[in-house]
């Protein structure tokens, strides 16, 4: 799995992790992007993509999940996202 996804995956995981956005602890996507200074690791990955896009891809491979309205939806990680987080850190 972590073959599929490039460092920036990996540090917006472990940024997560650390954050405590675990099971059913769930955050607004703003708030996960304010916490982890999304800004700042798009600008050094030179990333085009929206948060929002990133986190539907990491949903695709069963690392976060979303919940609530499609509005203002909100999103935790998964227990296999937990495991890749707790591995990237460990390095």
């Amino acid at each position: 799995m972590e073959s599929e996804l490039e460092q920036y995956h990996l540090n917006l995981l472990g940024c997560i992790y650390d954050a405590g956005v675990i099971g059913g602890n769930y955050w607004p996507i703003q708030y996960v992007a304010k916490k982890c200074e999304w800004n700042k690791i798009a600008k050094n990955y030179r990333i085009r993509k929206n948060l929002k896009k990133i986190l539907r891809y990491l949903e695709s491979l069963g690392l976060v999940s979303f919940h609530g309205k499609t509005r203002n939806p909100v999103v935790s990680l998964t227990s296999a996202g937990v495991a890749v987080a707790r591995d990237y850190l460990d390095r």
